[in-house]
């Protein structure tokens, strides 16, 4: 048989407001994480572009880019 775990209402609502804060420290982060993904993805965009404007051939002599930026 299962013995079940009784707490106090005090421990309980500390416990309940400890698990909002969690909540919303992880949606904070979550938020950032996508945030930093789509930073990272424009500066790759950028890495690129920088990339073809430093070489916009291929090694076969193709141009790889055709880029107005």
């Amino acid at each position: 048989m299962r013995s079940s775990l009784v707490l106090p209402k005090q421990e309980l609502d500390k416990f309940i407001q400890l698990q909002q804060i969690y909540q919303n420290q992880i949606q904070e982060l979550e938020a950032k994480v996508a945030h930093l993904e789509a930073e990272n993805y424009s500066l790759k965009a950028i890495n690129q572009e920088l990339q073809w404007r430093v070489d916009p051939y291929s090694s076969e002599g193709n141009a790889i880019c055709n880029s107005d930026w």
